[in-house]
């Protein structure tokens, strides 16, 4: 935690329960304290007035050992026995399982267990098409993500996460992960000559929306993702 002059004169206390509290005026601290579930906002802002609130503060550091073991396979053919223009037509399909973990028992930040990517392309005669689509399983995205703390946390006012031999440890405190999410795009161009090539582009055609879990798995954020398109003219000198 951090000190700093806004924790006394600009420091919103509204949400008490997530401002963390100091355990000497202006000296900051390693562990994270919240108030206690007998504690109100009137105690968070006497101490807030007497300079003991402080500011969490995301600092990178060097962690334990880790480790990732998985396996990925992968496929690709071009249709080129078949006649005629369907002779351009193509799959690529890739699979990909991860299983990682971090010292403290979570997995590892933005690995999911299980990836796929699948493609159908078609070339011929300076046509370009490809029909794409990637798919993944749920992930961890951030951890000790404050707007999420747990029902067991908040019940016993103990909030820990870091010191495995103090009472109430849990490494997955506040871990916000983000839902399976599979991406169907299309792409395609035109080789007007050697240097100029026409473009068009629609990503996420199904409207796919991303979707925050807590540890819980319960939805804390929702939001819409909505298809987009391109279109242009590349050249090439």
């Amino acid at each position: 935690m951090l000190i700093s002059n806004n924790t006394v004169s600009g420091q919103n206390v509204t949400e008490y329960i997530n401002v963390c509290l100091l355990d000497t005026a202006g000296v900051s601290q390693s562990s994270v304290n919240y108030a206690a579930a007998d504690q109100d906002l009137a105690y968070v802002k006497a101490q807030q007035a007497a300079g003991l609130t402080g500011i969490v503060i995301d600092t990178d550091v060097n962690g334990g050992s880790g480790k990732i073991a998985g396996v990925e396979l992968a496929y690709q053919q071009q249709f080129t026995f078949l006649p005629g223009l369907l002779s351009g037509l193509g799959i690529s399909t890739n699979y990909t399982y991860a299983d990682s973990e971090q010292p403290d028992g979570n997995p590892l930040l933005d690995i999911s267990n299980h990836t796929f990517n699948g493609q159908v392309y078609w070339e011929h005669s300076g046509f370009q098409v490809r029909l794409a689509y990637n798919w993944r399983d749920k992930y961890l995205d951030t951890q000790d993500e404050k707007r999420v703390r747990p029902v067991g946390a908040l019940a016993t006012g103990i909030y820990n996460r870091t010191e495995a031999d103090e009472p109430f440890y849990d490494p997955t405190l506040g871990n916000n992960y983000r839902d399976a999410q599979g991406q169907l795009d299309v792409s395609a161009s035109y080789d007007i000559n050697d240097n100029i090539t026409v473009v068009a582009n629609a990503v996420n055609l199904t409207g796919e929306p991303t979707i925050q879990l807590s540890e819980l798995g319960s939805i804390w954020q929702y939001s819409e993702s909505d298809r987009r398109y391109t279109v242009g003219v590349r050249a090439r000198w």
